[in-house]
């Protein structure tokens, strides 16, 4: 009591055939599925690891900016202090040049003038080199 035996014989052959066609349509829709559901997999592994690499680029990044901003907030402090320090010393270099005599034409200035237009001359080097 098949479906074979239910056909006319000139027929049986087609029915088989048409059998097996459709188990073929169907084992091949099968693996079809299967191959969509891993490669959906891999897919999602893909993307998750790049997700994961772009976030550890973001922190490397925020990372190297919060040592950038840190080093420029100590550079600005330098420069604070060492403007304040050189004001202060080119106030004093001024003040010490005003209040010294003044020299004769032909006369060579003293060691004390000397050492003020130095430290001068040297407080201009620094504020020129950017110390």
């Amino acid at each position: 009591m098949s479906l074979v035996n239910f056909t006319p014989p000139q027929f049986r052959a087609v029915v088989v055939a048409a059998l097996v066609l459709a188990l073929a349509a169907l084992a091949f829709g099968a693996g079809w599925t299967a191959q969509g559901w891993r490669k959906d997999r891999e897919i999602a592994d893909i993307k998750e690891a790049i997700a994961t690499d772009r976030a550890q680029a973001a922190e490397r990044a925020a990372s190297d900016m919060q040592s950038a901003a840190l080093a420029m907030r100590t550079s600005a402090d330098d420069v604070r202090r060492s403007s304040a320090n050189l004001k202060a010393s080119m106030a004093a270099i001024t003040k010490e040049l005003k209040n010294a005599p003044a020299l004769p034409a032909d006369c060579k200035p003293d060691a004390v003038r000397v050492r003020g237009l130095r430290d001068a001359y040297d407080a201009a080097r620094r504020s020129a080199a950017g110390q």
